[in-house]
């Protein structure tokens, strides 16, 4: 069933003129048993909607248990419990990435169901499987099989931390082109739909799409730390700040939400946190390989 979406757009606007929650096609759902999410990432594809919003996807105790899971990463290492396991983005944009990276990824989701009881990653493969018309997802491979990508990541952003900055996943195929042709038949593809559940919400930590999409030969130019403008390749540029020209959509998210959206094309960001409650998240990314195989990574 179709919900009322008043409130989930974010209150951290504080009257900038450039916010419009009208800008993308956003579809909220209570819980993930709606017929209509049958053919979810298909209309993502198709450009029909271009993201949801599903509330309730995880019950209380799931949000417990991801959330002990967490903090136990935290009580090891802080800085390391900030993306839990390292995504292979931040391997790309490193120039380096090693076979033990794949090989321990493909541990991952059995050590998360043995720690906490949960299994974190059937629950994942099932959900997606459910928006996109029963179709299978698997784990996307290393080069040479050796491993895998991560299934998921955690996530947590705190206070003082930096935010998620402006980006869309097209570019990166273009921006570390040399990696991604290292990965040969499993090479990252164009139009990845990101996807995250909300463990637990911050003030601030809004996730916020932009009015542009992505073209072949857009870069970013450094406003500050936070903020980027987007350069096109006539050399137009388009500032994301606060209080630059580009529309801008923010939504708000609650524990237990699953948000999935076009973010292959969408330009996107996430705020800083606010406050001392951090913002934990788990996700990833679904996408469609060379042979037409449906695969999640993070």
């Amino acid at each position: 069933m179709w919900t009322k979406i008043k409130s989930v757009f974010g209150k951290a606007s504080n009257g900038l003129n450039n916010v419009d929650n009208s800008l993308y096609n956003l579809k909220v759902v209570n819980g993930l048993d709606a017929l209509e999410l049958n053919m979810a990432v298909d209309n993502m594809k198709k450009n029909k909607v271009d993201a949801y919003l599903i509330k309730n996807a995880l019950d209380l105790e799931q949000i417990n248990l991801l959330k002990k899971y967490y903090f136990s990463l935290e009580k090891i290492d802080k800085e390391l419990a900030g993306t839990y396991p390292i995504s292979f983005l931040t391997k790309m944009y490193a120039r380096e990435y090693e076979e033990s990276y794949f090989e321990d990824n493909e541990k991952f989701g059995e050590s998360v169901k043995k720690e906490i009881g949960f299994d974190l990653l059937g629950f994942i493969e099932s959900t997606l499987s459910k928006l996109n018309d029963g179709k299978q997802t698997v784990i996307k491979k290393a080069p040479n099989n050796k491993g895998s990508f991560a299934p998921f990541q955690f996530r947590g952003l705190r206070k003082g931390g930096a935010n998620i900055h402006v980006h869309c996943e097209n570019c990166h195929q273009t921006w570390a082109p040399e990696l991604n042709d290292k990965l040969k038949e499993h090479k990252l593809q164009p139009n990845g739909i990101p996807y995250f559940f909300t463990i637990q919400k911050s003030k601030g930590g809004n996730i916020v799409l932009f009015d542009v999409k992505w073209k072949d030969g857009q870069v970013l130019d450094k406003i500050n730390e936070d903020h980027f403008k987007i350069v096109n390749p006539n050399g137009k540029k388009l500032d994301c700040s606060p209080n630059g020209t580009v529309k801008r959509m923010e939504i708000e998210t609650e524990p237990g939400d699953l948000f999935i959206f076009n973010g292959g094309e969408i330009y996107h960001m996430v705020q800083r946190v606010d406050d001392d409650q951090m913002r934990i998240t788990v996700g990833g990314f679904i996408n469609t390989t060379m042979d037409n195989k449906e695969e999640i990574w993070a």
